[in-house]
């Protein structure tokens, strides 16, 4: 053992020694926010695929970053990438004439066919890119309307629009003439020379920038100082990702008196590059936390950042999913993308103002009881216990509820995660369990007994990633098995309702009529038996709606489950009230999460 540790330490020191590459013109940045200590230089290194940082000898640095020049990076995605890339923001140019035309046609209807003396007017109007228009030269007073309004004959046609900044340097720019044609053409000096202008390419073409790169390139290294630099510096191990070859790279960081500003802006967005991809990737919850506090404490931008990582970032937001439905962020959706239009009273003082005065969904249901046509329509016993705004699961017996706990469940208790693109398990089935005081082995000995029937699930909303209400009815097939088995749970059989305390709060308890109700909640549970008692009476089973619709989609004798969205439900969903309630829960839940991710954060910066 102690010669192997002795050769490793001689293999390092002479790795070591042999090491060529050295880190030039230091720089550094302490940041003014957070006091985080960035220090940087520049390093040639052979121009042939990219290099990495794989490992390093101390751990005074942190989050090392090596960046490449553009080419370099650019290369990785391949010539064929790049051309094309390069076709579609040439395109853009063009498209951006066009729709320079198009306003310019628009004003020589109201000016006898002549399109205009410059470009002053489209500063007035709501035009997309106005910073592109001091790029752009108007030729003045061509004629581009015949008296009919009609473009202009081919025989008088002549350049109208000229692009001053075109992408390429290869002597060509876009032209567009005054019967809305653009071309690409080369750059006519006459005109030039004409108008005194000055045409400006953005760059040289891809094909250009390739055969230009040299046998050796300057990438730039930043890292963040953790600690105090040993006297002989740190060792940087390098690899490239396309010949496999590594290098060793001495270092010696230090603090220099000048403040290299542009340093802490390429770390900074390597750093939240890196964080936004991984958040593209699902891998944590508290990324988005890091991100939009990293962004805004180094004053950067997710226009700042890599292309990849605002694509990943755009997807979050975007998409529908389960998750979404389940967590309430749907039905918060609408109110979200309001708020940036709504004015800010805090100035002026609080407004009070009653839920009940705002507003919900004003859209008409169909008219169902003329649909039925004087007919009764359908009917489902369980029904006419449901509210008509919740939210009702029927299920033809114990085992059918039994079966869709083990095998179909994910839709409701692991669909929210699973469907999102997520990689969170929230173990909800676990915690609706124990809400109701109940564990799962009980609860499957339970369904599988021959104890109950039919039974039915009632949520107020779907809300279950949150934390729902839960409120089970079941039809009583043997009450004394029954009896037998909540005995166990010590739970007693009486029409009373019944507080059953435990370890996770309290479930209530009651049986009405031939029915076990059972609630994680006292006020749904309150609602469920003033249905019971009124027999039905506004419940949804007796509505036309629900009557009619089983008209339409039956329960035969082999179904085994029914769901049932009642458009009141859907209306209650999205009612100020119950959105305002969810909109302060994920405020609170933000501000938790927000104070968890902080903490994280300043335990990795240790």
């Amino acid at each position: 053992m102690f010669r192997v540790i002795v050769f490793v330490l001689l293999a390092f020191v002479n790795a070591t020694a042999l090491a060529a590459l050295q880190v030039v013109q230091p720089s550094s940045f302490v940041h003014p926010k957070t006091s985080v200590v960035i220090v940087g230089g520049r390093v040639d290194l052979p121009s042939q695929g990219q290099w990495s940082v794989t490992t390093h000898s101390n751990a005074v640095l942190g989050e090392i970053s090596l960046s490449p020049p553009d080419i370099i990076e650019l290369r990785s995605q391949g010539k064929h990438a790049l051309e094309q890339n390069e076709i579609r923001q040439r395109n853009d140019r063009q498209y951006l004439l066009s729709r320079i035309y198009r306003k310019l046609e628009s004003h020589a209807r109201n000016n006898e066919g002549v399109a205009a003396e410059n470009l002053d007017f489209l500063h007035k109007q709501r035009f997309y890119n106005k910073e592109a228009l001091q790029h752009v030269f108007l030729v003045p007073s061509v004629r581009i309307l015949d008296r009919n309004g009609k473009p202009v004959q081919s025989a008088v046609i002549q350049p109208l629009l000229l692009d001053l900044n075109p992408l390429i340097d290869d002597g060509k720019h876009w032209v567009v003439y005054s019967d809305g044609s653009v071309k690409l053409v080369a750059i006519d000096p006459h005109q030039v020379k004409k108008f005194g202008l000055k045409i400006i390419a953005q760059q040289p073409s891809i094909q250009q920038q390739l055969a230009e790169i040299k046998q050796v390139a300057s990438y730039q290294i930043s890292a963040r100082l953790t600690g105090d630099v040993p006297d002989n510096g740190v060792i940087i191990k390098l690899k490239n990702s396309e010949s496999g070859q590594t290098l060793l790279l001495a270092w010696k960081p230090q603090v220099t008196q000048m403040q290299d500003e542009e340093l802490v802006k390429r770390w900074a967005d390597k750093r939240f590059s890196q964080w936004a991809n991984m958040l593209g990737d699902g891998q944590s919850a508290y990324l988005p936390y890091w991100l939009d506090a990293g962004l805004r404490q180094y004053d950067r931008k997710y226009s700042d950042l890599s292309l990849a990582a605002r694509r990943n970032d755009r997807r979050q937001d975007d998409n529908a999913s389960l998750f979404n439905v389940l967590g309430g962020r749907a039905a918060m959706r609408e109110t979200l993308q309001l708020q940036n239009l709504a004015e800010d009273h805090a100035s002026a003082g609080a407004v009070d103002i009653p839920i009940e005065s705002i507003q919900g969904v004003q859209v008409q249901s169909h008219p169902f009881m003329q649909m039925m046509a004087g007919k009764k329509g359908g009917s489902l016993a369980l029904a006419d216990v449901v509210p008509s705004d919740h939210f009702f699961a029927w299920f033809a017996d114990g085992k059918a509820l039994s079966q869709y706990l083990n095998a179909g469940s994910d839709f409701i208790f692991h669909g929210g995660a699973s469907l999102s693109g997520e990689s969170n398990d929230y173990h909800l089935k676990q915690r609706y369990f124990g809400k109701l005081g109940i564990d799962e082995s009980w609860a499957q000995r339970f369904l599988n007994s021959p104890a109950v029937g039919e039974l039915a699930v009632i949520m107020p909303d779907l809300f279950v990633l949150d934390g729902t209400d839960l409120t089970l009815v079941m039809k009583l097939q043997h009450p004394k098995l029954v009896k037998t088995m909540l005995a166990v749970l010590g739970v007693p059989i009486r029409e009373q309702l019944f507080e059953f305390q435990h370890a996770h709060g309290s479930s209530y308890w009651a049986v009405n009529k031939g029915l076990l109700l059972i609630s994680t909640h006292k006020d749904e549970m309150m609602r469920v038996q003033a249905m019971v008692a009124g027999q039905g009476q506004a419940s949804l089973g007796q509505s036309a709606e629900f009557r009619y619709m089983l008209t339409q989609l039956p329960i035969q004798s082999k179904t085994r489950s029914f769901f049932y969205f009642s458009d009141p439900f859907i209306r209650h969903l999205v009612s100020p009230a119950v959105k305002i309630a969810q909109l302060r829960r994920l405020q609170a839940r933000e501000e938790m999460e927000a104070a968890s991710a902080a903490w994280l954060l300043y335990r990795k910066r240790q």
